[in-house]
Formats: C-alpha cells, sequence, structure tokens
C-alpha cells in the first residue's frame, strides 16, 4: 500500500511576498473614461431581484425546491401538511410518490 504525498498547506502569502508580487505584475494603465465607464456601468444598472428591506429587517425565504411556487399555494400547501400531522416535505413526497406510481 503506497502512501498518499501530502498535500500541499493553503498558504497565504507574508505581506512582503504580496509587496513583490504587486510590485513584479505587469502594468496595465486603465483610462479615466474606462475608469467612468465602469463606475458607470456598477452604479446606473437597475438592481434586479426584490427591493431592500429597511435597515436591520431582513426576509425570510423559506426553502422550497418545487420552481417558482406563488407564496398563496405555499401557505395552501404547508396547511395541508400541517392537518395531516406531517412535515410539508413528507406530505409533498408521498403524493409525488402516488402520482409516479399511476405513471408506471
Amino acid at each position: 500500500m503506497q502512501d498518499k504525498p501530502k498535500k500541499k498547506a493553503n498558504r497565504r502569502m507574508t505581506s512582503k511576498q504580496a509587496d513583490a508580487a504587486y510590485d513584479s505584475a505587469p502594468s496595465d494603465p486603465i483610462s479615466d473614461e474606462e475608469i467612468d465607464s465602469l463606475v458607470k456601468l456598477a452604479t446606473d444598472t437597475p438592481r434586479i431581484g426584490r427591493p431592500p428591506k429597511p435597515k436591520g429587517e431582513r426576509y425570510t425565504t423559506p426553502v422550497m425546491q418545487l420552481g417558482r411556487v406563488p407564496i398563496e399555494k405555499q401557505d395552501r400547501y404547508r396547511a395541508a401538511a400541517k392537518r395531516a400531522g406531517v412535515t410539508f416535505t413528507a406530505w409533498a413526497l408521498a403524493i409525488l410518490d402516488r402520482a409516479e406510481k399511476r405513471q408506471k
């Protein structure tokens, strides 16, 4: 049985090594126009997704891996699972299993 080679540790650079790497890196000058263009792109692009909540508040997003399901339906499904006395996942899997068996 052969010994596995030791993995190299993921070592961080010292500040001297980082300075040396920075100093030896090739210079790639960027013009003021390019900087302005990048800043404009980053700040003028409309945000995608939910609007931000006020500072200190957080969105709570329940985990649901069924694709995009409206909140109203999620609430109805969770209530049905609760009435059955099982978790949502167990309730949904039982229904999906029965549907899969019918298709055979």
